[in-house]
């Protein structure tokens, strides 16, 4: 059980280091940074530390993946468009990951996609990402 914990946040952070545009990392390298820098307490600051869409500009009627990196003490993730919001599911610690189909009643244009990352008490940090909807 012990074993599966460790490689379980060993691979998050790795996750982390390699979206963080630290490019591939060696195990050496990997159970190093896992090692010198511990997933935050729950009390510390969150941060996203990056946001990816599968889709640019986004196709009306299309299947949109997203994928959320924020540290490992971010609790839960929502995104909005508009008055449109949902939960993205926690993957393992720090990543959350979505997949939408986009109704085909959705409206073209220029849009602010509101990623909100959440603490345990409640705390919370947004991202605003520009996006475009075409048909």
């Amino acid at each position: 059980m012990r074993r599966t914990v460790i490689a379980w946040i060993t691979g998050a952070c790795l996750a982390i280091v390699c979206a963080g545009g630290g490019g591939a990392a060696s195990p050496a390298t990997a159970s190093a940074h896992a090692k010198t820098t511990p997933c935050p307490k729950p009390a510390d600051p969150i941060k996203i530390q990056s946001v990816r869409i599968s889709e640019d500009p986004i196709r009306v009627g299309s299947t949109v993946s997203g994928t959320v990196i924020a540290t490992c003490n971010v609790a839960a993730v929502t995104a909005q468009v508009g008055t449109f919001r949902i939960g993205v599911p926690k993957r393992s610690p720090g990543v959350f990951q979505t997949t939408v189909k986009v109704p085909r009643l959705a409206w073209p244009g220029h849009f602010k996609l509101i990623v909100t990352a959440i603490r345990t008490d409640g705390l919370s940090i947004r991202e605003t990402i520009p996006i475009v909807v075409t048909w």
